[in-house]
């Protein structure tokens, strides 16, 4: 995949919209010295380019009692297709990110569930179960200081 083209002013937008996804075009068009318009077309212009895949709502899992977090490696069977596991795994909204990854495991899954009784379930009910899944090994987190899907945009450049 090319490199896209973006300019300092895209940069800028990137940011803003990352720390708040819900700010107004015309306060956007005020931070970067544009136009509302001008600011709308390069946001829409950074969604058709794919660089904005969505926009989301940051909830707190633990105000929702979401307080377990796990990332289960999973092996698998050598005759089992990527296709196949996210396929299986992209349904389940208990796993928050699905990872190819190299080395021992095969896959790396971060799964947020209420308590150990509930991830337990789910790993056995439904992990386990899943065609091809030959062993897994959980990590269990005991404490996340910092979670965030930002990127790093401040010493980005167009090459």
């Amino acid at each position: 995949m090319s490199k896209v083209k973006i300019d300092e002013i895209d940069i800028k937008i990137l940011e803003i919209l990352q720390e708040n996804a819900r700010e107004t075009n015309a306060e956007i068009a005020r931070k970067v010295n544009l136009v509302p318009s001008a600011t709308l077309e390069r946001i829409r212009r950074l969604e058709k380019l794919k660089i904005i895949k969505g926009y989301h709502t940051c909830i707190d899992p633990m105000v929702l009692d979401y307080k377990f977090l796990a990332f289960v490696y999973i092996k698998t069977g050598h005759n089992q297709s990527d296709t196949h596991f996210f396929n299986s795994f992209n349904k389940y909204p208990e796993i928050q990110e699905i990872h190819h990854v190299a080395g021992e495991d095969c896959y790396l899954l971060k799964v947020r569930a209420k308590d150990t009784p509930s991830f337990y379930q789910f790993l056995r009910n439904t992990i386990l179960k899943t065609d091809g899944v030959t062993d897994t090994r959980s990590e269990i987190v005991m404490h996340t200081e910092k979670e965030s899907l930002s990127i790093p945009l401040k010493n980005y450049k167009n090459e």
